[in-house]
């Protein structure tokens, strides 16, 4: 996925799910040394995949998100 591409699917999510993306992505940037962009596509594929296996809610859960 392009930064760009990105960024629209972040701007289709709700806020809450949003924000928990973004602080993930910004762990990942911070701890794991990823660029932004990786983070935020990193970030945004981890909650894609968990989403689609149902585990939605453990991604909230390890952010500090509503469960």
């Amino acid at each position: 996925m392009t930064p760009d591409a990105v960024r629209i699917a972040l701007s289709q999510l709700t806020p809450d799910i949003r924000a928990d993306v973004e602080e993930r992505a910004a762990i990942m940037e911070y701890d794991g040394g990823l660029s932004r962009p990786d983070a935020e596509r990193c970030a945004y594929l981890a909650y894609v995949r968990e989403t689609q296996t149902g585990q939605a809610d453990l991604f909230a859960a390890s952010s500090g998100g509503p469960v």
